[in-house]
């Protein structure tokens, strides 16, 4: 992929399937697709809505800048990502066997990111 993000990876790519989310998990798009405000797209599966890294452009782990939680998220790929996959798939472990959702999520970060 012609992507920057892409190049900067020290792990695979996260292997990530639209249709197992939407078919098997019933997760609307709008759990993860949003506008610049943060509220959920209402969309169809055949809408295209931007790429993540259209608004989250930071290509690297944060690296000592002084940034909260909700800057870091808004401003580098990297954390949006981590912040979403993760605690959507801890909300699934807690409701689904593991009440203090002490699992990790979804199992390990090779469960994710393949290794290359």
């Amino acid at each position: 992929m012609d992507n920057p993000l892409y190049k900067v990876h020290k792990k695979g790519v996260v292997q990530f399937t639209h249709q197992n989310h939407v078919e098997k998990y019933l997760i609307s798009c709008g759990s993860c697709h949003h506008d610049e405000t943060g509220k959920p797209l209402e969309l169809t599966f055949n809408d295209t809505p931007k790429g993540c890294i259209e608004c989250h452009k930071g290509t690297e782990k944060p690296k000592g800048e002084k940034l909260g939680k909700k800057e870091k998220i808004m401003k580098y790929h990297f954390e949006a990502l981590h912040a979403n996959c993760i605690d959507c798939h801890k909300d699934y472990n807690k409701k689904n066997g593991d009440p203090k959702g002490k699992k990790p999520a979804p199992t390990s970060c090779t469960a994710c990111h393949p290794k290359k």
